[in-house]
């Protein structure tokens, strides 16, 4: 039943712009490319917008990542082990939650182990024992509005696997508006599309089967 959920919401909700067969191949991909820049940041004073500066060479620091996450793979650690690893959990802000090592390598993590583990390809399940939905949410509206490339693309697949549960949950599109939205009054521009799209296909396949 997992498998068949998760090809479902590849195929409606397209988060991850991929197939359930490729999606191997697309998850070790994404997280790759991005750490091959990535540098810690060392605490110093800038303006709290300031972008961050990183090398145009790959780093050792992002050698290292690399290599965690390959011996997280092969050693084959369950998302508990690894939500551990990446000191998830608590009161985070964006900037620490977003770093390479925190929840992006979780869940590029989660992506990598989804054929063994046969299900939750994006690790929503551990997840949801540390966060509730609506916080899970919030974090990824925190990620879409941050400025680097990688915070908006695990912001999507977080998203993707909350998506896909209230489908699977047969959430009514009104009350998954409201989780969207998070504390703001209206929705934000980058969750309206696949709000439409939840809403279409549940009315399709929910709404027009009991008519």
């Amino acid at each position: 039943m997992d498998g068949l959920q998760d090809t479902r919401d590849a195929r409606l909700l397209r988060a991850d712009k991929s197939t359930h067969n490729d999606g191997e191949e697309r998850a070790s991909n994404w997280f790759t490319n991005f750490i091959k820049q990535w540098k810690p940041q060392k605490a110093q004073k800038v303006a709290p917008q300031a972008a961050p500066v990183v090398t145009k060479i790959m780093t050792q620091d992002g050698k290292n990542l690399q290599t965690l996450l390959h011996t997280l793979v092969t050693s084959q650690k369950s998302t508990d082990d690894v939500f551990q690893v990446a000191k998830l959990g608590g009161q985070m802000k964006p900037a620490e939650m977003f770093q390479p090592d925190r929840l992006p390598m979780y869940i590029s993590f989660s992506e990598r182990t989804f054929r063994q583990r046969g299900h939750d390809r994006w690790g929503i399940e551990t997840l949801l024992k540390k966060y509730p939905e609506k916080e899970l949410a919030m974090i990824a509206n925190s990620g879409f509005r941050r400025a680097d490339d990688l915070s908006k693309e695990t912001a999507e697949k977080l998203r993707a696997g909350l998506m896909n549960k209230w489908f699977m949950e047969k959430k009514k599109p009104i009350d998954v508006v409201q989780l969207l939205k998070g504390e703001k009054m209206t929705m934000d521009a980058f969750n309206r599309q696949k709000w439409r799209d939840y809403r279409d296909t549940y009315n399709d396949l929910f709404i027009k089967t009991i008519a």
